[in-house]
């Protein structure tokens, strides 16, 4: 008896699109529902054949398979698979005693017939292609190895040979919990994962040497790996009730990520009560917010981007935004001139608009034509607020409420 593993090859992308539309229509039996086959059936085709993306500044048209990530990709691949797998195992001379969820097959028919058997199932459809593991005393599924011995199957962790062990770097931007409860994630997974102490006891040096080399402290590996050790493993694989916590119904307070932050859950528990004063903010904001965080620009934000800008976008233009209160005083163009020596020089960086940040500005004064160059950090349009707010209601300042004074 062969104990084997068969993985689909080829990506849900490739499947033919048209055919899979076919199959949905035939699934689709709830005589409950008010929505028909065929209006279900558009709609799908509509997700299949309009995968419109931008690359190198031109739009595309995806021809073949379905966008990575659409929501109904896997459900109508599953769909589409499953008849497959019909057709595929009633067309086959020999078939496996036990065939699971497209991966797990059991076959008794001897290694001859095996062979003959892979090879009809990756010959059966053009784009569909299987890959098969045949192992002698074990067989690895997803990150366990299971292995078979003296009648019984012990479990221990698996790696691919591929596998890098990438794990987030100390120094990374991440909020300190995040990267602390790491060492423990991988120390509390193998507690799980191995069938025995002795499994434990000779795989957890390997994630120490990993996270070392990403920079952990050698005393958070070791508290980690301490605090684990004294989860029984009785404990560790049973199944957690979900039990429903009043966290879902608290309000997030998000904040953009930065190691100079303070302790913001400390000071949000500190100061909550003086919200309670007031019955209208007691009413809108019940309990106490959950602090979360988003993560900041790195530097694949700032120097990758989905396309590449044209030579003839530089120059300034207004945002357009409806609450912007700079476009008004700013005016579309690709060079300024000096009020000084009466040149004109051009911009050679664009696009940028009043959402730009890291930019030198240039105001210009429509009466006595004197100019500020300025440079700023933040937005323009931020930058220009704060230039308005201080201007008081003096002679000077109707002087700067026209527009394109910029």
């Amino acid at each position: 008896m062969y104990n084997g593993c068969q993985r689909l090859v080829h990506d849900y992308s490739s499947r033919g699109r048209y055919r899979s539309v076919q199959v949905c229509s035939g699934k689709w039996k709830d005589p409950n529902s008010t929505t028909s086959s065929s209006f279900l059936c558009h709609l799908i085709k509509i997700i299949l054949t309009c995968n419109c993306f931008q690359f190198a500044d031109d739009m595309w048209l995806q021809i073949h398979g379905a966008a990575m990530g659409t929501c109904i990709a896997l459900i109508y691949g599953n769909l589409f698979m499953g008849e497959l797998e019909d057709k595929l195992l009633a067309s086959a001379a020999t078939k496996p005693k036990i065939w699971l969820r497209y991966i797990d097959d059991i076959w008794t028919h001897g290694r001859s017939n095996l062979d003959t058997f892979i090879a009809h199932a990756n010959n059966f459809h053009p784009s569909i292609k299987f890959s098969s593991t045949i192992p002698s005393s074990h067989v690895p599924f997803l990150d366990v190895l299971i292995s078979l011995s003296d009648g019984i199957l012990h479990t221990d962790l698996y790696s691919k040979p591929t596998d890098t062990f990438n794990y987030l770097h100390w120094s990374s931007c991440h909020p300190y919990h995040t990267k602390k409860n790491i060492p423990y994630s991988l120390a509390f997974r193998l507690i799980r994962i191995g069938s025995s102490e002795k499994h434990f006891t000779n795989r957890r040096h390997q994630p120490s040497l990993h996270l070392q080399s990403r920079g952990y402290p050698l005393r958070h590996i070791k508290s980690a790996i301490t605090k684990a050790k004294q989860i029984p493993r009785h404990s560790a694989i049973q199944k957690r009730n979900n039990v429903t916590s009043n966290k879902n119904e608290r309000i997030p307070f998000v904040l953009t990520y930065n190691p100079a932050l303070p302790n913001v859950s400390s000071i949000l528990k500190t100061y909550f009560p003086i919200l309670y004063s007031s019955d209208r903010c007691k009413k809108s904001i019940p309990s106490l917010p959950v602090t979360a965080f988003r993560r900041p620009k790195n530097l694949r934000d700032v120097l990758v981007h989905s396309s590449t800008h044209h030579t003839n976008n530089i120059g300034f233009s207004p945002c357009l935004s409806p609450r912007c209160k700079t476009c008004i005083y700013t005016h579309t163009t690709s060079s300024f001139k000096s009020s000084t020596d009466g040149q004109t020089y051009k911009i050679t960086q664009g696009p940028r608009t009043c959402n730009s940040n890291n930019i030198i500005y240039l105001i210009t004064c429509q009466k006595c034509l004197k100019q500020y160059v300025g440079q700023t950090c933040q937005t323009l349009r931020s930058r220009f607020n704060h230039h308005r707010f201080t201007i008081h209601p003096t002679p000077q300042y109707y002087r700067y409420r026209s527009p394109s004074t910029l």
